[in-house]
């Protein structure tokens, strides 16, 4: 499906934007900050 990572890395963006998108319009907005606040925890113990 995807030849190399860039075309991969793409796909992701373009979904997650998606998602993000999709999350804001419907009133959700809060679990989109509940996810961003889950990764950068998640970056703080690596």
């Amino acid at each position: 499906m995807f030849n190399n990572a860039g075309e991969l890395e793409a796909a992701l963006q373009a979904g997650f934007t998606f998602y993000a998108t999709r999350t804001i319009l419907s009133g959700e907005a809060d679990e989109l900050i509940e996810l961003a606040q889950a990764s950068l925890r998640d970056l703080e113990i690596e």
